[in-house]
């Protein structure tokens, strides 16, 4: 008979070591599936780090991790709005150009002048 690792979450065995992961926060083995065309069990959650290496936290320690950034944030929708902004934009929302200082004058229906070409022709014509 052989013996699984059991999942620090749900409490399940599992025989296939594949379909479990260590946690990155507290070091328990939690159930991760790795496969997206098949079903299984998915106990945590797999996230890119700071430095952009794969990182794997169990439930409990994403509930935790969830809990710390909402009370250093404020608990308000406006507050948690703004932390995300600050996540994805470090210096905080690009701002648009500003807008012209006078009005475009309305066009009259005449084209615009053409340009004037400068120095020698070119051999083929442009095709635009």
């Amino acid at each position: 008979m052989t013996t699984g690792t059991v999942c620090a979450i749900c409490q399940r065995t599992e025989h296939n070591a594949a379909l479990l992961s260590p946690c990155y926060g507290c070091g328990s083995m939690f159930h991760l599936n790795p496969y997206s065309n098949r079903e299984g069990i998915d106990c945590g959650d797999a996230i890119l780090g700071e430095t952009l290496g794969v990182h794997f936290y169990c439930q409990r320690c994403l509930d935790e991790i969830d809990r710390e950034e909402r009370e250093a944030a404020g608990d308000s929708p406006h507050a948690r709005a703004a932390a995300m902004v600050e996540s994805l934009h470090a210096g905080g929302l690009p701002l648009p150009p500003p807008a012209p200082a006078e009005p475009t004058p309305p066009r009259d229906g005449a084209p615009p002048p053409a340009k004037q070409r400068g120095g020698a022709r070119r051999r083929y014509r442009r095709v635009d």
